[in-house]
């Protein structure tokens, strides 16, 4: 009984050095994966404060990250994420777990107290969770623009949320200040709803929104309905029908 409780407790504390190296060591370690701009849009400052930024949600509870990656050419994993028709900008997961994957290999080391590959998988893990790529690609004589969301940030961000911060986004990327905004729109949401509370809730949805609006127009129709009948003079009744009521209250007296 004494080397089975022995066995569970170097259990435990294994499991719990693993996700111990796991959340520290890589957060030291991805400031090389921040930015991979090959068509050299960003400007040294714009970088600056992209990094800047990861490094101050590295100190918050969830460690949410904004990387940005600039291709000459479409990826074969960006290739094979897209649909024939790209007209909704949509883009398979496969691209950021590809990003990623390469990033926790590169800073893994093969030789260590642990198994390699567990150590990635735990660390692939932690960073589909904190990190959000924006991906910039050619596609169609021009730049496309694709953000992927990290798991957080999608867990907060309403189908309402998605479609209002993206009325001012374009798809195509023609200057740094398109491509920098997309940073600048995400920034104060991901500070607001996703970096340092302790439950990540969704926001309102398109859903919830009309459901108002039903009620409302429900309750106007009803308060309309109902100052139109106190309002409606009642029916019947001519000169005769006064004339008789007269009489009769002459009578009465």
């Amino acid at each position: 009984m004494k080397k089975i409780i022995q066995t569970i407790l170097l259990t435990i504390i294994a499991t719990l050095s693993v996700i111990l190296t796991a959340t520290t060591t890589h957060a030291a370690n991805l400031q090389p994966y921040m930015i991979h701009d090959q068509r050299h849009i960003l400007t040294p400052a714009q970088k600056q404060q992209i990094i800047q930024q990861n490094e101050r949600w590295s100190h918050q509870r969830r460690h949410q990250q904004i990387w940005v990656y600039t291709f000459k050419q479409m990826p074969s994993t960006i290739k094979d994420g897209l649909s024939d028709d790209d007209s909704t900008g949509e883009i398979s997961d496969n691209v950021s777990t590809s990003i990623l994957t390469k990033a926790v290999k590169s800073y893994t080391p093969a030789d260590g107290d642990y198994d390699r590959e567990t150590m990635v998988d735990q660390r692939l893990s932690f960073l589909t969770n904190q990190v959000s790529i924006l991906v910039v690609y050619p596609r169609g004589g021009g730049q496309r623009a694709l953000f992927i969301k990290s798991e957080d940030l999608r867990s907060a961000v309403s189908d309402f949320q998605n479609w209002r911060m993206n009325l001012g986004l374009s798809k195509q990327v023609d200057s740094n200040a398109a491509l920098m905004k997309y940073v600048h729109v995400y920034t104060p949401f991901i500070n607001k709803h996703v970096a340092n509370v302790v439950m990540i809730k969704e926001g309102i949805s398109w859903s919830s929104i009309w459901e108002f609006i039903i009620v409302v127009l429900f309750i106007w129709g009803f308060i309309g309905i109902v100052r139109f009948i106190r309002h409606t003079p009642g029916g019947g009744g001519g000169d005769s029908s006064f004339d008789d009521g007269y009489v009769m209250g002459r009578w009465m007296r």
